[in-house]
């Protein structure tokens, strides 16, 4: 990087920038664009959103093109940019999405041209040595696992091998029988077909007790996802684990049928809770965050 000599700048102002004091970063990403236009056909700002590899938000960034904007319209760009990142994506940083707004210059067009004759961005595979080792590392370890179980299997004992079967008893009626099938609690009965009851237990983890999460959620309780907040549903608890089937939006009511199970957060422990929501979506969503409490006991 070049540097230049200038002049010195008064207090809190930074000092002029010589052509080649910048720096470039690039962070490939997806994005989807949006722009805001009067009914004359001038373009008067954009969004742009970023997003992950799973389309869920990383930031977002208004750009108004024509600074003599009046504040009304100026707010209702605004106000209608937020809305389409706050219903039509998923946060990806937490339950929010920062949105840098910017003041650009009046609109100009200019061609570049491309040195190479084909404006296609091309860029260089890069295949990590560490990656490499790592999966042929994995795939020597099964094998050995593989083979050492394979032999173990050969050289079992005659004993072992040859034990007679023991016929199976039929269950009794009533007596022990019956006290166990009334002892199955109800967070069993409940559990939706393919998921493991035992699963749905209540687990802490050791973690201590939630500042933000609302105490009066309970199994077999109604719990409301407060205003202002999107929440996801999950196949398994855990902001990263299993896959989101869904998510509760401000206000929507959900049946908490199982848990709850306890994940260490950035300052707080998360309370998971698993939810069979009004319109059918079944699965785990958490009550708080590390600052937010975003169920509370419903009616």
């Amino acid at each position: 990087m070049t540097t230049s000599t200038v002049a010195s700048t008064p207090a809190g102002q930074n000092p002029p920038l010589a052509p080649l004091d910048l720096r470039i970063d690039e962070r490939p990403a997806d994005a989807h664009s949006y722009t805001f236009s009067a009914l004359d056909g001038r373009l008067l700002a954009s969004l742009l959103v970023l997003l992950d590899n799973r389309l869920a938000t990383t930031r977002a960034e208004l750009y108004y093109y024509d600074g003599t904007l009046d504040r009304s319209t100026r707010d209702a760009i605004l106000r209608r940019a937020r809305n389409i990142i706050g219903i039509d994506y998923h946060g990806g940083g937490g339950l929010n999405t920062p949105l840098a707004v910017s003041n650009a210059e009046r609109q100009i067009t200019i061609s570049v041209d491309h040195m190479n004759g084909d404006p296609t961005y091309k860029a260089a595979p890069a295949y990590s040595l560490w990656k490499v080792a790592a999966a042929i590392l994995a795939v020597s370890v099964f094998i050995i696992v593989l083979g050492l179980m394979v032999n173990a299997f050969r050289n079992r004992e005659p004993e072992q091998a040859s034990a007679p079967s023991v016929a199976a008893q039929p269950a009794p009626v009533g007596g022990v029988a019956a006290r166990a099938v009334e002892a199955i609690p109800e967070i069993e009965a409940d559990a939706p077909a393919g998921v493991d009851p035992a699963s749905l237990q209540p687990n802490t983890n050791g973690l201590p007790p939630s500042v933000n999460a609302d105490p009066g959620l309970a199994l077999g309780g109604i719990a409301l996802m407060g205003e202002g907040y999107n929440s996801y549903i999950r196949s398994l608890p855990g902001a990263e684990a299993g896959e989101a089937v869904g998510y509760l939006r401000p206000g929507d009511q959900a049946t908490i049928i199982g848990g709850p199970t306890w994940l260490k957060g950035d300052s707080d422990t998360i309370v998971w809770w698993y939810v069979r929501s009004a319109d059918g979506l079944v699965g785990w969503t958490p009550a708080n965050t590390s600052t937010l409490t975003l169920l509370k006991a419903g009616p």
